[in-house]
């Protein structure tokens, strides 16, 4: 399928972006014509002060009565005190974000980031409508109240009339300003604590035109495509320090909306090779946006830009990665029938290579800054059939080349080969520490097919196991638990593949080397993640292995918040039961 056709949409989906796309184009509607009376605001401003310092200040200072000296005076400050703050909180506003706030934890600072904001937009609103009140309060006063002369004691030519311009400026300025805060006030205090995700992204849309009518012109802001803001959109959320789960929840319709509209796919291609860095990180996260999306998975050339991010350092290559672990875990949560057909495992017809195999490439580099989010999307990729598949089609192929027997080595020997190498590296790592009585006593000399098993060693599949030992090993300290956790679960999966018998003694290994992982990390609140906690209950499962009591010393964290530990225990009994299937007998 080409990337630039649309896409094959349900009836109900399709009737819900147009509401939606209906619904942004009244919100476009009524940000130019806020835009339109903020621009007649500005020119009234810039008249007013021009108007005051130039011909009442100016040209009739000496014959101004001290009422309308000081009420002019006054009304020249309180309008620079407004424009000084509608202008310091537009700046101020970007500048928080979630690294601002260090006491706040992975995805809970979106709504601690909201709140500040929602308390500086309200206080700045609440002074501006007092101000704009007492102004409104004043010249009413001066102009009806007083019974003097209407506006001087002089009677100096034009200045009667040059008194009405300025205060009719003036009221005009206070009455859009005080309807202006009002209307703000209303939407910030009583409006959007309820906001949905929907009203979001529209409110933005709002925004973002309002901004591009006041900065660019009306004609400007009206061209502005609702596909070009939400790239804008995302990446901004993205710079802005939040959790790109975070950024997918409140940008949902739009992330929804813009893979249906045509060649949005191809501009998602164009963007990840951008030169501005949030820009690709933007691009490289909608793959894993778009998990639930139709035909997701036939989306190749995609893939295959997106296996050109996954290099690099930057934000782009750690979203990229990101977005192939949410898209394995969602392929395997749903059990998505992919055919015979891996989507990651297709190679790029002009570049070579294909997302699995870069993905194996980055992880056995010596040093990555990503390495968690690398495991995590191995240890996603490695639940399917298909992933194991390939790694041992492609062990015995490159094996079966290089050994001296014309015969073709098979699975379950090659398999078994694996297995032995991977149990003495983690023997040796876990020396005083096994939990069986039992020994483990695959020593190198007593090894047969010594030269098979050297060959294994430097195949890209013995190199990956060794690389998730080395990664398990109790001395590496500085390697994070999420990292271990998902380490072992490539591991375990990769080892139990074709579910052939093992040995117990292996099966002891392993154990010890799960419950090892764990030992040291039951500090009562500790924070860890509930996709964490269902990562390792998956290992226990296919171990044989109980579930672990400690869960409740955790703090396990939610989208918003800590999870309630009965939430937490059932989650972990239904994924638990979701692998029970795949557990592997032992053999004495």
């Amino acid at each position: 399928m080409s990337h630039g056709s649309y896409i094959d949409v349900p009836d109900e989906d399709i009737e819900r972006m147009e509401r939606f796309a209906r619904a942004a184009r009244r919100r476009k509607t009524l940000a130019l014509c806020a835009a339109t009376v903020h621009r007649f605001a500005r020119f009234c401003r810039i008249l007013s002060v021009t108007w005051a310092t130039g011909v009442l200040l100016g040209g009739f200072v000496s014959n101004l009565s001290r009422w309308d000296f000081y009420l002019v005076t006054g009304l020249l400050i309180s309008e620079a005190a407004r424009f000084f703050l509608l202008q310091g909180k537009d700046k101020v506003l970007p500048l928080i974000s979630s690294k601002e706030l260090t006491f706040s934890k992975r995805f809970v600072f979106v709504w601690v980031q909201r709140l500040w904001k929602m308390r500086l937009e309200s206080g700045v609103q609440f002074v501006n409508l007092n101000i704009c009140a007492l102004s409104l309060k004043l010249v009413r006063y001066r102009l009806h109240i007083t019974h003097k002369q209407p506006f001087s004691d002089s009677n100096t030519k034009n200045l009667e009339s040059s008194l009405e311009i300025f205060y009719t400026l003036a009221i005009i300025l206070s009455c859009i300003g005080f309807a202006s805060a009002t209307a703000r006030l209303f939407w910030h205090v009583i409006l959007a604590p309820h906001t949905t995700v929907h009203e979001n992204s529209l409110i933005a849309y709002f925004d973002a035109t309002y901004r591009e009518a006041i900065v660019r012109g009306i004609v400007e802001a009206n061209e502005m495509q609702l596909t070009d803001f939400a790239f804008t959109k995302i990446s901004t959320d993205l710079e802005g320090g939040l959790h790109p789960l975070v950024v997918e929840r409140l940008n949902k319709e739009l992330i929804h909306l813009l893979y249906s509209q045509n060649g949005a796919i191809a501009m998602t291609c164009e963007y990840l090779k951008s030169e501005k860095v949030w820009r690709r990180a933007a691009a490289a996260s909608l793959p894993g946006f778009w998990v639930m999306e139709n035909k997701i998975t036939l989306q190749k050339q995609l893939f295959w830009r997106l296996r050109e991010s996954m290099y690099g350092g930057d934000m782009d290559a750690e979203s990229a990665i990101n977005s192939v672990r949410l898209l394995a875990a969602d392929w395997d949560a749903r059990k998505v029938d992919l055919g015979q057909e891996y989507p990651f495992l297709v190679d790029d017809p002009l570049a070579g290579g294909n997302i699995l195999e870069t993905l194996v490439d980055i992880i056995l580099q010596k040093i990555r800054p990503t390495l968690c989010s690398q495991v995590m999307a191995l240890a996603a990729c490695c639940r399917h059939h298909l992933v194991l598949d390939h790694f041992y089609q492609k062990l015995m192929s490159e094996v079966s080349l290089k050994r001296d027997s014309p015969e073709l080595i098979t699975q379950e020997k090659a398999q078994e080969m694996l297995q032995k190498l991977v149990i003495f590296a983690l023997n040796h790592s876990l020396v005083g520490n096994q939990t069986s009585d039992e020994e483990v006593t695959v020593a190198s000399g007593e090894r047969d097919n010594y030269n098979e098993e050297n060959l294994i060693l430097r195949r890209r599949l013995g190199q990956l196991c060794m690389k998730l030992c080395e990664i398990v090993c109790p001395s590496k300290s500085s390697i994070c638990l999420v990292t271990k956790i998902y380490a072992s679960e490539a591991l375990v999966s990769l080892f139990l593949h074709s579910a052939r018998p093992i040995c117990c003694s292996y099966n002891c290994v392993l154990k010890g080397m799960v419950d090892r992982i764990m030992a040291s990390r039951t500090l009562r609140g500790q924070k860890i993640e509930l996709e964490d906690v269902k990562a390792m209950e998956r290992v226990r499962q296919l171990l044989s292995l109980e579930k672990f009591p400690e869960w409740r010393q955790f703090h396990v964290l939610g989208m918003w918040d800590v999870l309630d530990d009965s939430y937490v225990e059932s989650e972990v009994e239904k994924t638990r039961r979701s692998v029970r299937h795949l557990v592997v007998p032992n053999i004495g």
